[in-house]
C-alpha cells in the first residue's frame, strides 16, 4: 500500500481528481439554487449543516416542499453518492504527497493519507440516512433525525481533523523545503 500511494501521488492525478470534485460541487450548487427558488428563501443541503432535530428537519422538509424534496433526494442519492469517490481520493493523494515529500516514499508515515476514508464512510452513512428521512417523510421518526445528525457531526469533526492535519503537514513541508533550499545555497 505505501509504494501504491507514493507512485500514484502526484500532479496528474490530483488534478483529476480535483476537477471531477469540482464539477460535482458545481452541480451541488446549481442544485441548491433550485431547492431556494422553490423554498422562496436560501436554503442548503443538510449535509452542509453542522446538527439538526425533529422539528428543524420537519420545517425544512415543508420549506422544499415535493419539488425542493425531490432535488434534495436527487442531489444525495446520486450526486453525493459519487462526490465521497472525488474528494477522498483527492485528499488522499494530497496527503500521500505532502507525506511522502516530508519522510520519504517508503515511510509508514504515508498510511496516514488514508485518513479520509474514515470521512467518506461515514458521509455514506449520513447520505443513506438523508435518504431515509427524506423518503420517511412526513412520518420521520426521532431516532431517525438524532442518528443522521449523530452521522454529520461526525463527518464535520472528520473533515476538521483532515484540515488541521493539511495545514500542519503543509508547514512541515514548507519548512523542510526553505531547510533545504537554504543548505543547498551554502554549498
Amino acid at each position: 500500500m505505501i509504494q501504491l500511494l507514493a507512485k500514484i501521488s502526484n500532479w496528474k492525478f490530483i488534478i483529476l481528481f480535483f476537477l471531477f470534485a469540482a464539477f460535482l460541487l458545481y452541480l451541488f450548487n446549481v442544485g441548491q439554487i433550485e431547492m431556494s427558488k422553490i423554498a422562496g428563501e436560501e436554503v442548503v443541503l443538510i449535509d452542509l449543516w453542522s446538527g439538526y432535530d425533529l422539528e428543524e428537519i420537519t420545517a425544512f422538509f415543508e420549506l422544499l416542499k415535493p419539488e425542493g424534496r425531490a432535488i434534495h433526494q436527487q442531489l444525495t442519492g446520486v450526486n453525493d453518492m459519487i462526490y465521497p469517490l472525488a474528494y477522498g481520493p483527492l485528499l488522499i493523494l494530497v496527503f500521500a504527497l505532502i507525506l511522502k515529500n516530508i519522510f520519504g516514499k517508503k515511510s509508514k508515515w504515508l498510511l496516514l493519507s488514508l485518513f479520509p476514508l474514515l470521512t467518506m464512510g461515514v458521509d455514506y452513512l449520513e447520505n443513506f440516512n438523508t435518504l431515509l428521512m427524506l423518503k420517511s417523510y412526513p412520518n420521520i421518526s426521532e431516532v431517525i433525525v438524532s442518528r443522521g445528525s449523530f452521522f454529520t457531526e461526525i463527518k464535520n469533526l472528520s473533515t476538521l481533523i483532515i484540515k488541521i492535519l493539511f495545514i500542519l503537514l503543509s508547514i512541515v513541508w514548507i519548512v523542510k523545503m526553505i531547510k533545504n533550499f537554504v543548505e543547498k545555497k551554502r554549498r
